[in-house]
């Protein structure tokens, strides 16, 4: 599936409001085990989230992508959060990842089933309850298909409409991935699982208080921002968004001012192993 860790980076800003909002939204990724504990966070990215973790809690934390230009990206930030001493980075996929520590306190797959096939999932899951502790916790975090996700375009519309124009779009690409999808894989699991949900926002940077900064910028260039945005957001190549809707953007932009901020909700499932 579609992925490319620099375009992550370019539109992290965009991301940042709700990095600080997930110790609240998922209490249990950073509370109910100790210093002696250990963590694994799937597909880390740029390890902010495992630095937190480490930082709040003393616990050791394996954070694993494939990704080299996110272990590059980890690698800063471990530093700059002086988390050294308790994050180890590993650049491999989930799976060796998970076969390199038992005993695991939490394993964290946040919005990272996007990039592994359905059919893996399963096996995902069995892995993470051999590995967990009794009473340890596997947290999933995925967009909802419930929310409006954007006040442009909604996801589900837009991967329809681009299959409608491409018929083997979706043999490259794979189809659009909802929390509600774990649902039925997690069932089927023996973990004792709770559902529940979290809106977000992200207006950073083009929301009125930020004029000065598009002030500095050229409208072609913003555009830019919004198609990386979206190509991350939609698991599809900037090439393709711009063509489809490129025109579309352009003409809300200089509607709205460049406010063009974004809803949805995401589904959290926690599924705690049992004693």
């Amino acid at each position: 599936m579609y992925f490319d860790f620099n375009t992550y980076t370019s539109i992290l800003p965009f991301l940042t409001r709700q990095r600080r909002s997930l110790p609240d939204a998922i209490p249990e990724a950073f509370s109910g085990f100790g210093p002696d504990s250990t963590v694994v966070d799937l597909g880390c990215g740029n390890a902010e989230i495992a630095a937190l973790i480490a930082r709040r809690t003393g616990a050791a934390v394996l954070a694993a992508d494939p990704e080299p230009a996110a272990i590059d990206a980890a690698q800063v930030v471990v530093v700059s959060r002086r988390v050294e001493d308790l994050i180890e980075l590993q650049p491999v996929e989930w799976q060796c990842a998970l076969e390199m520590k038992s005993a695991v306190a939490r394993v964290l797959c946040l919005h990272l089933v996007y990039h592994i096939p359905e059919k893996a999932w399963a096996q995902l899951v069995e892995l993470a309850l051999d590995r967990l502790v009794p009473g340890g916790i596997l947290i999933f975090m995925t967009t909802s298909s419930t929310a409006e996700i954007h006040n442009i375009f909604s996801p589900s519309d837009v991967v329809r409409n681009m299959v409608a124009r491409s018929h083997n779009l979706e043999q490259i690409y794979g189809r659009y991935i909802f929390g509600e999808d774990l649902a039925s894989c997690l069932s089927r699991s023996g973990f004792h699982v709770h559902t529940r949900t979290r809106e977000f926002e992200i207006r950073w940077p083009f929301h009125r208080p930020s004029l000065r900064f598009l002030a500095e910028q050229r409208p072609s260039q913003i555009e830019g921002v919004w198609t990386k945005l979206f190509s991350f957001l939609y698991r599809l190549p900037q090439a393709q968004i711009a063509q489809e809707f490129s025109e579309r953007l352009r003409f809300l932009l200089k509607r709205s001012e460049y406010d063009l901020s974004l809803q949805g909700k995401d589904v959290i499932h926690v599924a705690v192993k049992g004693s």
